[in-house]
């Protein structure tokens, strides 16, 4: 791959995962919305599962974006690997952003769960 074809399947991918996460933000704020307005039971069993279901499709896909961002990393061309733009991309922490990824879903859809039932 050129540098070209990087940038573009990085910034492609990049734009994957704020869309991601803006669905699921959006989704979570809905969740909330109705939990506020409604004491019924149906409507508690329906935001549960869309909790569950908003967190599973924000882990699957933003861990797939992060790990193709890290894959184009690894496939750097050799004419690029010393400038300053590699060396910043190179210390990313990648495993943090995949951790975060894991993470935040959970606690908002167990913190929505814990509201539900708890």
């Amino acid at each position: 791959m050129n540098i070209d074809q990087i940038l573009v399947a990085a910034n492609n991918r990049i734009g994957d995962v704020y869309k991601t996460l803006y669905v699921s933000t959006a989704s979570f704020l809905i969740i909330i919305i109705g939990l506020t307005n409604s004491d019924s039971g149906e409507v508690n069993l329906i935001c549960a599962v869309l909790a569950i279901a908003i967190g599973i499709v924000q882990i699957a896909a933003g861990d797939g974006a992060i790990r193709d961002i890290a894959a184009l990393r690894e496939d750097m061309p050799k004419e690029m690997e010393n400038s300053n733009f590699a060396e910043s991309w190179k210390g990313q922490p990648i495993q943090l952003f995949r951790a975060l990824n894991f993470l935040v879903p959970v606690f908002v859809s167990g913190s929505i769960l814990w509201t539900i039932y708890g």
